[in-house]
């Protein structure tokens, strides 16, 4: 079974107005991934631009965090993004999504971030037993 987490940036990793990502948050997403085995698939606009995205993926590997890839750039709301990579998966699949912002069609598998704090360990925790139950 693949376990995902669909991950927005600003707000969840980064709770500045600049492309600094708080270590901390990082830490909290890696718990999340060292518990679960899950792999990430960026939702962020920061998939829009080359240099921040290549960036962000490389801090993430270097806290052992494994990048999957990003959603495909619809021009549509992020929640239908994530339908259609969801659509795409053909094995048994668990997933969650970490974002500051609310997304419609996911009641039970979203974990609302509070974009002043960014990622906190009790949002980790609900993060990791979606994954888990």
């Amino acid at each position: 079974m693949i376990k995902i987490v669909f991950l927005d940036i600003n707000g969840v990793l980064n709770t500045s107005i600049d492309y600094n990502l708080n270590q901390k948050c990082i830490d909290n997403l890696a718990y999340i991934i060292k518990q679960t085995g899950a792999k990430v698939v960026i939702t962020s606009a920061w998939r829009r631009d080359e240099y921040a995205l290549n960036s962000l993926v490389q801090t993430l590997n270097q806290n052992d965090i494994e990048v999957l890839g990003c959603t495909k750039i619809l021009n549509q709301e992020r929640s239908l993004e994530i339908l259609a990579y969801i659509s795409g998966i053909e094995e048994e699949h668990k997933y969650v999504i970490l974002d500051d912002l609310k997304i419609n069609h996911f009641p039970n598998t979203l974990v609302l971030v509070d974009r002043n704090t960014g990622l906190t360990y009790e949002d980790a925790l609900k993060a990791t037993k979606i994954l888990q139950d």
